[in-house]
Order: structure tokens, then C-alpha cells, then sequence
């Protein structure tokens, strides 16, 4: 036996990386350009100070983000499907209606094992229990799962103009006088209130405090809510779900042909913390 029966598996992961590279590159080339102007209001009563923060775009985000986004999660997806058939073929068996399974939680994946790797050995079947492809065990792989169903039978992962607004307003304080954003370190650069756009209507009683140096906001781009890995960022997450499938795709070579695989431990990083002056581009169904 050789590795020549993985070749296209390789293929389809290279062909995924290049797009996470292109995604990622398009975010920087978009964040670079600072497609945004960002004004902050102030309102005293007494001692206490209410600010409104208006962040208003003037550049939406490429309309080809979710293309590139689900043309790489569908190739991550195909990958695990691709290497799939390859083990059957090498467990001298005709691949027949071969995918990696996934389940919704344990026993769903028993299920799918017996539906969708037919011909597969139990050496391997065992192997494929070990990745923990369902809800309660690898969330992650069952996320990458998730994502491509929606892309391919419902609907693009996101259409800007549906989700994005033009301002967003936030407060300085809750409606229990806890301080929800402390703007001490923003850098503020003057301007005649008169020439505010239309669209920045700030609360009565507010008072112009300046525009923001753009360079003391941070910004990133992440999951929508509604999708699987909800508020994570989109770029680093594929690039780990993509060193998840390349690690999958590995243990099956090693299965065979003996090599050593230092698997890692596959790790979705949280959404990013709620810190001041953070804003995000959302990439997701409305």
C-alpha cells in the first residue's frame, strides 16, 4: 500500500487553505483602509456622565467574503469525505456511498458509522469514535458540519446589506448605573458639529466630544450568533478547523502505514473578550 490514495485528500485541504488565506487577506486589505468613522457624545446630569458612541461605515465589507468563507468550510468538509473513501479503498473494499460521519451526539454517530462507512474495518470505525465528531464531544468538527449544510441547501452564510448597519449606538451605562464602556483612553480629534453626516442623530442634551482616532478601536471579523462557533473569529477558527481535518486525515495515513502522528488537541478559540472600544464585523445570517 502506499499514500497515493490520499492524494486527492490533499488536494481539497490545499485548496481550503488557500482560501482561508485569501479571506484573511482581504480582511487586513479592508481593515487597512479604515472604512469607518467613529464619533463620540457626551451628556452630564450632576456628576454623572452618559456618552453615546456612533460608529457609522463608509466602506462595506467585500460582498465576496461569504463566497470565499463557504467555498473554504465546504472544502474542509469534502476533505474528511474524500479521506473517508480513500480508507475504505484501502481496507480492500469498492467505496459505496462512503462520507465521514458525523452525529448529533454519540449515539447518533453510531448510527452514522454503520450508514456511512460500510467496508471500513472496526480498527477503523474505532479510530473514526475517537475524533468524536458530535455535539457533547468535538463541538467544533460538528460546527464545520453545521456551516456546510447551511451554505450549500439554505442560503449564502451572509448577505452584508441584511446585517450590517450603518451607525451603531452605544451607551455609557446601563439602566443600573454600571458603566458599560470606560472611554478615558480614546483619542479624540475636534470637530464643528455642523458637519456631522445626517445618519449621527445623537440623544437630546448630548454634546460633541470629538471624532475617534481610528487607531485606538479594534476591530474583528466573526461567526454570527445564529451560525455554529457563534462570535468566534472567522479567520482563526478555520485555520484550526483546518489543522483539526489535517490531523483526521493523518491518523488515517498512520493507521495504515504505521507514521507517527503528534496529533494536536483540536482548540476553537472563545469569542473575543468583551473589552473597551472592540467592535466586530459580523459574518452570518440575519
Amino acid at each position: 500500500m502506499n499514500t497515493e490514495a490520499f492524494n486527492h485528500t490533499s488536494s481539497k485541504l490545499k485548496r481550503a487553505n488557500f482560501l482561508i488565506n485569501e479571506l484573511d487577506e482581504s480582511v487586513k486589505n479592508f481593515l487597512r483602509r479604515k472604512p469607518y468613522h467613529a464619533y463620540l457624545f457626551e451628556k452630564r446630569i450632576g456628576r454623572q456622565a452618559t456618552y453615546e458612541f456612533w460608529f457609522l461605515m463608509i466602506e462595506r465589507p467585500p460582498t465576496d467574503w461569504p463566497l470565499v468563507l463557504g467555498d473554504a468550510v465546504h472544502n474542509l468538509r469534502v476533505t474528511l469525505d474524500v479521506a473517508a473513501n480513500a480508507v475504505v479503498e484501502l481496507c480492500n473494499n469498492r467505496p459505496k456511498k462512503v462520507y465521514f460521519p458525523f452525529g448529533s451526539d454519540q449515539m447518533g454517530l453510531e448510527k452514522q458509522i454503520k450508514e456511512k462507512l460500510g467496508g471500513a474495518t472496526p480498527a477503523l470505525k474505532d479510530l473514526v469514535r475517537s475524533f468524536q465528531p458530535y455535539y457533547g464531544g468535538s463541538d467544533a468538527l460538528r460546527d464545520l458540519h453545521e456551516l456546510d449544510i447551511i451554505d450549500k441547501h439554505r442560503e449564502p452564510l451572509v448577505h452584508q446589506e441584511e446585517y450590517m448597519t450603518p451607525e451603531l449606538k452605544l451607551s455609557g451605562y446601563d439602566n443600573k448605573g454600571r458603566p458599560q464602556m470606560d472611554f478615558s483612553k480614546l483619542q479624540l480629534t475636534s470637530i464643528d458639529p455642523a458637519s456631522l453626516p445626517q445618519t449621527v442623530k445623537p440623544g437630546r442634551d448630548f454634546t460633541l466630544l470629538g471624532k475617534i482616532d481610528e487607531s485606538t478601536l479594534v476591530y474583528s471579523v466573526v461567526f454570527a450568533r445564529t451560525l455554529p462557533l457563534g462570535g468566534k473569529p472567522v479567520v482563526q477558527t478555520l485555520r484550526n478547523l483546518s489543522q483539526a481535518v489535517e490531523n483526521i486525515v493523518e491518523s488515517f495515513k498512520a493507521h495504515f502505514f504505521g507514521e507517527r502522528l503528534g496529533a494536536d488537541e483540536l482548540v476553537i478559540p472563545e469569542k473575543p473578550p468583551s473589552v473597551p472600544h472592540t467592535f466586530q464585523f459580523i459574518i452570518g445570517q440575519p
